[in-house]
């Protein structure tokens, strides 16, 4: 009797000690939890360098995109310049400047603003030599000779 109380208290104690050996075991998996972090980490960095050359390339579009826009509306005004000085060279000054009117809301380059500017007082100056002209033509008219 007494050899079996001693093996059952050995296989008690045998089973408690694998038993201990378990609890160390899962500590051990507490710290393999701090491993998929580490395991993401490259997965992230890649993501974000990933993001920020997609960012990079959308700005570098959209400058190139915002710079073809602004040189279709200076070709735009380019023309529309190139119009109104051959009307003004035909003395058709109401109509020179009818087309400078449609750059009122266009953003011009100083060199076309200028430009723009010198037009007008050309209009000016030619819409006040020709209404004395029209005038004394229509006053003609109308006295008797």
């Amino acid at each position: 009797m007494k050899t079996s109380k001693t093996i059952i208290s050995l296989s008690l104690t045998a089973s408690l000690a694998i038993l201990a050996g378990c609890d160390k075991g899962n500590e051990v998996k507490v710290d393999n939890t701090a491993k998929p972090v580490e395991v993401a980490k490259p997965a992230i960095e890649k993501t974000v360098s990933a993001v920020t050359n997609a960012a990079a390339a959308a700005v570098t579009t959209a400058t190139a995109a915002a710079a073809d826009v602004h040189a279709a509306a200076t070709a735009q005004a380019d023309t529309i310049i190139d119009q109104a000085k051959a009307l003004i060279s035909q003395s058709k000054y109401s109509d020179a400047f009818s087309a400078l009117q449609k750059l009122s809301g266009t953003t011009l380059s100083d060199s076309q603003a200028k430009l723009v500017a010198s037009l007008k007082e050309q209009i000016q100056k030619g819409l006040a030599a020709a209404v004395p002209t029209n005038a004394a033509g229509a006053l003609n008219g109308l006295l008797p000779k």
